[in-house]
């Protein structure tokens, strides 16, 4: 009905926006569609493209961790590897790196040592002594064994996901335990930042994918120190980052930069989320051009409702993204596109068993991501609207109906 007044200016907005980006839709999948193909492009599609395709052995019906080694010999991946992507975003620290070359400068380094003894610490932990004698003062049962004297393809199996894991909640559990071994690791300092080192090799291996610009999670949870545990400020860290990526851009003409999202763990205590807000904001003042925002981390699987209902959008709920602007009129903000300088990764809305959200109930799945749930809420919201327009209506009804009969 285009000629039926809409009820609230807000569905008449919504209802532009829709038709303009169909209509965008439209003229581009008619471009599409009539857009001739040069000879070197036919060529390509059919010599390469094709072959790619029809060559690749991906099943995406298996498990990606029990065929892994498919995708990374698929000649479609080798072809998608090399093309140009522009930006990588909310991608995971030391975890964005390649592990086999991680092992190796583990393993090379000297001063890493990896839990071998009892149950009191989780096996494989690993964690930097300046010394063999000071690793021998921290454990006078002999556990820490120096990473140099275990075979590699140990060390590898200590910090990566193993095969046949029979579900997700399974999955998360064995996920911890990584981030639990690698902790020791990650947050080394001289380790970590530098040219030649491991965020060094994470930015060469993106740039050859074709990854020219890097928004990488750093925690806010856990202390970096040097090799001798000596903790760092947080300024001092994103010197060593701002240094890296400075050192980085001035040997590869091709790579853009990168920002940090500082990141702190959805289960800590409240206390200690406001504290991270607070210096993820601060770090922001002072390092603009490289700080890109603020997470919040953690399984969102098994999330509590407390905090939000919707995990995609959770903004800690004791601050809203108009009290964080009003606090913060220069602070962290979002990595993506938004008008709002706020400290939360809006990188698609998911939600779990949330109270109202019966839809993962009815699918049989355990939540829900991203385009569905967005959709979802658009409509929860629309009919909160629509119903309080109604009774707002009835009251003004009651109330014209209580005027006439006094008259």
């Amino acid at each position: 009905d285009e000629g039926k007044p809409l009820a609230c200016p807000m569905f008449k907005r919504l209802k532009m926006s829709f038709l303009d980006r169909q209509s965008t839709l439209a003229a581009e999948t008619a471009g599409l569609g009539s857009t001739p193909l040069t000879d070197a492009e036919e060529a390509f599609e059919e010599n390469v493209l094709r072959k790619a395709i029809k060559e690749g052995r991906i099943d995406p019906t298996k498990n990606f961790l029990d065929h892994k080694a498919d995708y990374d010999n698929s000649p479609l991946f080798k072809l998608l590897q090399g093309m140009p992507k522009g930006g990588i975003q909310h991608t995971h620290g030391i975890a964005t790196g390649d592990f086999h070359d991680l092992v190796s400068k583990i393993h090379n380094d000297g001063r890493f040592y990896v839990w071998q003894g009892d149950e009191s610490r989780l096996e494989g932990e690993m964690r930097a002594f300046a010394s063999a004698d000071d690793a021998q003062g921290d454990d006078a049962k002999g556990g820490w064994k120096a990473a140099g004297t275990l075979e590699q393809d140990k060390l590898y199996r200590y910090l990566t996901l193993p095969p046949g894991l029979p579900s997700v909640a399974k999955c998360w559990d064995e996920f911890g335990k990584l981030w639990q071994r690698i902790a020791g690791v990650a947050c080394v300092a001289p380790f970590y930042f530098g040219k030649d080192r491991v965020l060094w090799g994470t930015f060469k291996r993106l740039l050859d994918s074709g990854v020219s610009y890097v928004e990488i999670k750093e925690p806010l949870f856990a202390p970096w120190t040097d090799y001798a545990g000596q903790a760092l400020k947080d300024k001092e860290v994103l010197e060593c980052f701002r240094d890296t990526v400075v050192a980085f851009q001035k040997e590869h003409k091709g790579f853009i930069g990168a920002r940090i999202v500082l990141t702190c763990l959805k289960g800590q205590p409240e206390r200690e989320i406001k504290e991270a807000l607070q210096r993820a904001a601060d770090l922001k003042k002072e390092f603009p051009d490289y700080v890109a925002g603020f997470d919040m981390a953690g399984p969102e699987d098994a999330q509590s409702q407390s905090n939000s209902e919707i995990t995609g959008y959770s903004q800690p709920s004791f601050l809203t993204k108009n009290e964080f602007k009003a606090k913060h009129p220069s602070g962290a903000h979002s990595t993506t596109a938004s008008s709002h300088r706020h400290p939360g990764q809006h990188h698609g809305a998911q939600g779990e068993w949330g109270k109202g959200l019966k839809v993962p109930k009815l699918l049989k799945v355990p939540k829900l991501q991203n385009g569905l749930l967005r959709q979802l809420i658009y409509q929860k919201q629309r009919k909160r609207v629509s119903s309080e327009m109604l009774e707002q209506r009835s009251h003004r009804e009651l109330l014209d109906r209580a005027a006439v009969a006094q008259h």
